[in-house]
């Protein structure tokens, strides 16, 4: 039987080293078991102040072979619910337009919005001034 769709008691699951580290925190899959570089040598500008909580280092490091017994661990666990919600939901920026009575009927999810600095205007119809409104992003 094929093992992809066997009952998960049944698949053969690659046993947990306890070398491996804790679940919560963050996550380093590469090869390159080097310390994370300094602030200030990433590749990306960080656009909120340094006293902002919005990112964070990556600190804790999984090796490639580790990896599938890491997955097999976090997923019969429930930290990993628990990191993936405590990402932030958005930076900051406003969604005022998608928030307004005239464009909700336009969005699909309600806490899906586009930021309105990167939203898709589309041209003005019969002197409407919501009909330029898309739930849609400019991806820079």
């Amino acid at each position: 039987q094929d093992q992809r769709y066997s009952p998960r008691s049944q698949r053969n699951v690659t046993p947990v080293p306890d070398s491996l580290p804790p679940l919560s925190g963050d996550v380093y899959t590469g090869s390159d078991l080097s310390p994370p570089p300094d602030d200030d040598a990433n590749i990306y500008e960080n656009i909120f102040s340094k006293d902002e909580d919005i990112y964070a280092n990556i600190s804790r490091r999984i090796p490639h072979d580790g990896i599938e017994a890491y997955l097999n661990k976090a997923i019969g666990s429930h930290d990993i619910m628990e990191e993936f919600t405590s990402i932030p939901s958005n930076v900051g920026k406003s969604m005022s337009d998608g928030e307004r009575p005239e464009n909700k009927k336009k969005n699909r999810y309600r806490n899906n919005l586009p930021y309105d600095d990167t939203r898709v205007k589309l041209s003005i119809i019969n002197d409407d001034p919501f009909s330029n409104y898309i739930n849609a992003s400019h991806v820079y």
